[in-house]
C-alpha cells in the first residue's frame, strides 16, 4: 500500500531511457502496438505538458529504428510498456495522471514479490529476515533458545573444563 501510496504522490521524473518507454506504452494505448506512430509523439506531448513535464525527443526518437517492413520500432523490451498498459488503461478515467502508470506497475510488482517472498517456507532464522513472523514470536522463540540448556555447549551451573 506504501508502494502505491508513493508511485502516485513522489514526483515524476521522465529522465534516462522513460522517454522510450513512455512512448511505447502511449503506442500500446492507442493502437495496441508497440510501433511509433506520429500521433503517438503528439499524445505523449500532451500528456507530459498536462503534468508541467517533458522528455528531450531529440534523445528519444533516434532509439526507434525501421524493421523490415518499414515499421519504426524502439530497441527497448517492449514487454515492460506493455505491463503498464492495465494501469494506464485504469488511471486516467480515476483523474490521475496516465504518466504515473510505470510506477505504479513496478510498485505493484514489487509489492507482489515482496508478498510472495513472505510467503515461501523459509526456516525460522529466514523469516525473521522477511518479518512474516510477529515481534512477539520472534521475541518469544529468541527466549527458548536461550534458555533451553540443551542448545549450549555447557551447563549453565558449570565452567567450561580446559585441556591441561
Amino acid at each position: 500500500m506504501l508502494l502505491g501510496a508513493a508511485a502516485l504522490v513522489l514526483p515524476l521524473r521522465p529522465h534516462g531511457d522513460a522517454g522510450e518507454y513512455l512512448l511505447m506504452l502511449e503506442s500500446w494505448h492507442r493502437h495496441g502496438s508497440p510501433e511509433w506512430r506520429p500521433g503517438d509523439v503528439e499524445s505523449l506531448r500532451g500528456l507530459l505538458a498536462r503534468d508541467g513535464l517533458s522528455i528531450d525527443e531529440s534523445r528519444v526518437l533516434p532509439n526507434y529504428h525501421k524493421a523490415g517492413s518499414g515499421k519504426l520500432y524502439c530497441y527497448h523490451f517492449w514487454a515492460y510498456s506493455l505491463a503498464g498498459l492495465p494501469a494506464r488503461t485504469l488511471l486516467e478515467p480515476l483523474g490521475v495522471s496516465p504518466l504515473r502508470a510505470l510506477p505504479v506497475t513496478n510498485a505493484l510488482v514489487f509489492g507482489l514479490a515482496l508478498v510472495a517472498a513472505s510467503l515461501l517456507p523459509w526456516t525460522s532464522g529466514r523469516r525473521l529476515c522477511t518479518g512474516s513472523t510477529s515481534t512477539a514470536a520472534r521475541s518469544s522463540a529468541w527466549r527458548r533458545r536461550i534458555s533451553s540448556d540443551s542448545a549450549l555447549p555447557y551447563s549453565r551451573t558449570s565452567t567450561l573444563a580446559t585441556a591441561s
